[in-house]
């Protein structure tokens, strides 16, 4: 007769929880001993333990600040939210949006006072008078341990249906947005003739913004390329990128096929070739680079990155002058 599959989970849960030194946790502080006993869960191993979910991955666009990244999937323990802060007991656990990853926990305490732990005081849940909650990261976090949100998650995104921001690169003086939305069709004038370029010419619609940081303006007249790496395949995805009009403004983009995988890409903003005056003569007198890090999986956007700009050499700009720029 086969065993039920939670009655497997506990026995795994129980042999490892047996085989953590014990003095060692004890002795650590208290962040360490939460990592220690959580690191390796699986969401099996929280639904084991009582933990539930609704499959909801929460990300920061609820804030209007996408940007921010996302917390992740919550499984929620409901019956430990009381009036008790206990480190090795959180009311929930988050796992990141397309893995089986434990990558934080939260706190959940009701109260009619704003309570505190590790040092850190609470936050109020819009949703519920008196309860509170403490988010924890178990992983990195640019943010802070502490922050709710996390940029390295997004939380799955369908870009062949609306507009998914993949990363915001802010460097020396511009801001690099890059973005992927459903292609679309393009009206370009070229060689003195209006041409017209399909959405059936790829499956995305790369684009990318590129912000003056001082004014908030699109930064126009510059040379915008897009060179991207599968790598679970090796193919390169090579793009040029053509300044474009449209519902958020001036931006640059192309349409282009992105099989699913883990991609590395590059975005290099050659110099704007206007005019400048007074305290902004010496600005963008050199090519800006923006580097990033996502992964597609059956055409979702599932998990991006900003990865630092100077990780990898300078990318050239291709020896043909787009010609917007001549």
């Amino acid at each position: 007769m086969r065993q039920p599959k939670f009655l497997f989970v506990l026995v795994v849960v129980a042999i490892a929880l047996a085989s953590i030194p014990q003095a060692a946790v004890a002795e650590a502080d208290p962040i360490s001993q939460v990592t220690a006993k959580f690191w390796w869960w699986t969401p099996e191993v929280a639904v084991a333990a009582g933990f539930k979910t609704d499959g909801t991955c929460v990300d920061a666009s609820v804030t209007g600040r996408p940007e921010l990244g996302a917390m992740g999937i919550h499984y929620v323990k409901q019956e430990h939210v009381d009036g008790t802060f206990n480190p090795l007991e959180p009311e929930a656990l988050m796992f990141a949006p397309g893995s089986n990853k434990l990558v934080g926990v939260e706190y959940m305490v009701t109260s009619k006072t704003r309570p505190a732990g590790f040092g850190q005081a609470f936050d109020p849940d819009p949703r519920i008078p008196d309860v509170w909650g403490l988010h924890m990261s178990l992983v990195e976090n640019k943010s802070g341990r502490f922050s709710p949100w996390n940029p390295s998650f997004t939380c799955a995104k369908d870009p062949t249906r609306a507009t998914v921001l993949v990363g915001e690169a802010s460097l020396d003086d511009i801001r690099i947005k890059l973005e992927l939305e459903p292609p679309k069709a393009m009206s370009m004038l070229m060689s003195g003739n209006w041409t017209e370029m399909a959405a059936s010419d790829g499956k995305y619609h790369v684009e990318v913004k590129p912000e003056d940081p001082k004014t908030n303006n699109r930064i126009p007249y510059a040379q915008v390329v897009f060179s991207a790496t599968n790598r679970d395949t090796g193919e390169n995805i090579d793009l040029i990128l053509h300044p474009m009009w449209g519902s958020s403004g001036l931006h640059y983009a192309a349409n282009g096929d992105l099989p699913d995988g883990v991609y590395v890409a590059t975005v290099l903003v050659g110099v704007p070739t206007f005019a400048r005056a007074g305290a902004d003569r010496d600005r963008w007198t050199m090519p800006s680079q923006a580097r990033f890090e996502f992964k597609l999986d059956k055409g979702l956007l599932v998990s991006s990155d900003v990865l630092r700009s100077d990780d990898g050499p300078m990318m050239q700009m291709p020896q043909e002058v787009p010609e917007h720029l001549h």
